[in-house]
């Protein structure tokens, strides 16, 4: 009976996520904020892809380049009108990062590696630096996981596609090396929290930085 039961309720979530991420897609394509919002606080999957073959946030900036293209060759009257839908489209991306975002935070917090990643192809800024946090999401990790596996995909993935363009070191990278307001740095924080996997990885990449500074004659 409880297994029938637990069925029947994965079934009923699958069906309210799926309903949601069809209203999550129908308001992107109005460039509907609120309805955004509404549709990611009612489950909606912000990986999911679409008959196109794009997420939601891929659909947003793909219709936000039509609207701005549109807007060129319109009329004064229309212009407003695609005016109005550009703005709503700019404000439904900027919902869908943010929530992206949160979501990288409680993967991160969880140790999923495979989810981790996914978030990451979908929207390459989401493991970017966090304001007023130097430490960031290596950070978060730090206290939160031992989980080196995810700590390695964070660093690799400044590597593998920078958040910070101009940046010769990505904000994952560097955050292994920096200390928080209260003096703490991963390494630390790692270790108070019994995290020795996290640890030792951080001990490992540091270690390898202080050989190559001293054989470039470097102070570090």
């Amino acid at each position: 009976f409880q297994a029938n039961k637990r069925k029947a309720l994965q079934e009923l979530l699958h069906k309210v996520r799926r309903t949601a991420t069809g209203k999550l897609h129908s308001a992107v394509s109005k460039g509907d904020a609120s309805g955004v919002v509404k549709a990611l606080l009612d489950g909606a999957d912000v990986c999911y892809r679409g008959g196109s073959g794009r997420t939601a946030l891929d659909e947003a900036k793909f219709v936000l380049a039509n609207v701005e293209c549109d807007m060129k060759a319109a009329n004064s009257f229309w212009r407003a009108q695609l005016l109005r839908k550009k703005n709503g489209l700019m404000e439904v991306i900027l919902e869908l990062e943010k929530h992206i975002r949160n979501l990288v935070f409680t993967v991160v917090q969880r140790g999923s590696r495979k989810e981790l990643q996914q978030l990451h192809s979908i929207s390459p800024n989401s493991l970017g630096p966090v304001e007023g946090d130097p430490l960031g999401l290596v950070g978060h990790l730090a206290v939160s996981q031992d989980n080196a596996e995810v700590l390695d995909y964070l660093v690799r993935a400044d590597t593998m596609k920078p958040v910070l363009m101009s940046a010769a070191v990505g904000p994952n990278a560097a955050a292994l090396e920096m200390c928080n307001n209260q003096g703490n740095c991963p390494y630390k924080l790692a270790e108070e929290y019994g995290h020795t996997q996290v640890a030792d990885y951080i001990a490992g990449v540091l270690s390898v930085k202080l050989a190559e500074a001293v054989k470039c004659g470097q102070t570090w």
